[in-house]
């Protein structure tokens, strides 16, 4: 039976916080015990090729599709399965079969807080951040 616990949540909430400092802003929920939601609310990567609301939500069985993020994604993913309850899936769909860890649902913003890119600041050739 799917379950997660908040103290799972909150280990993947820090553990997403320590591999993505500031800029990255993440929104991480329990929703019903049974589900970790991960909302990407702010970062340094430009998402409008793929999201060009600023917001879309990520197939976890298809990172591929997602191009040039496919790396990140999979990393925000694994963070996701590995950081708190250890995630499996037994499940069998043939026979109508669905056991899992917990279920997860990431998304790159939200209807009402769409993704905000933020721009990376670089140095200019005197060392002075634009």
């Amino acid at each position: 039976m799917a379950y997660i616990s908040p103290k799972d949540t909150a280990k993947i909430r820090n553990e997403l916080k320590r591999q993505f400092p500031k800029p990255w802003k993440f929104s991480v929920q329990t929703i019903n015990y049974s589900q970790v939601r991960v909302i990407i609310l702010e970062g340094p990567v430009d998402f409008s090729d793929i999201a060009p609301k600023g917001r879309i939500y990520i197939n976890e069985f298809h990172l591929h599709r997602y191009g040039r993020h496919e790396s990140l994604l999979t990393k925000i993913m694994n963070i996701i399965k590995y950081s708190g309850k250890q995630w499996y899936d037994n499940s069998n769909s043939q026979i109508d079969y669905f056991d899992v860890a917990f279920y997860i649902s990431l998304s790159i913003g939200d209807y009402l807080r769409p993704y905000k890119y933020i721009v990376p600041k670089i140095p200019d050739a005197l060392g002075e951040i634009k």
